[in-house]
């Protein structure tokens, strides 16, 4: 499964490791690429770079953010599911 991950900060930064020990790819979006994430992350700083997962999980504290994001992934033509934390 490929997941995107929106948002590296406190919760997506101790969420994603845990996700590579079952096999997962992760593409994670963030302004700045966090040191402590595990080298086989696919990092970027770019919201279209997460349209092409199976399952996009926006972790921003700010749910006006998340929402902003996952729009204009919707307005893109994007149809993969999204979840909330």
């Amino acid at each position: 499964m490929k997941i995107g991950f929106v948002g590296l900060g406190q919760m997506g930064r101790v969420m994603v490791p845990l996700l590579f020990r079952d096999d997962w790819r992760i593409t994670g979006l963030d302004i700045s690429r966090p040191d402590s994430l595990p080298s086989a992350l696919v990092f970027t700083t770019r919201l279209a770079d997460t349209g092409t997962n199976d399952l996009i999980v926006p972790t921003s504290p700010d749910g006006r953010v998340a929402t902003r994001g996952v729009g204009k992934l919707v307005d893109a033509g994007w149809q993969a599911p999204f979840t909330r934390l």
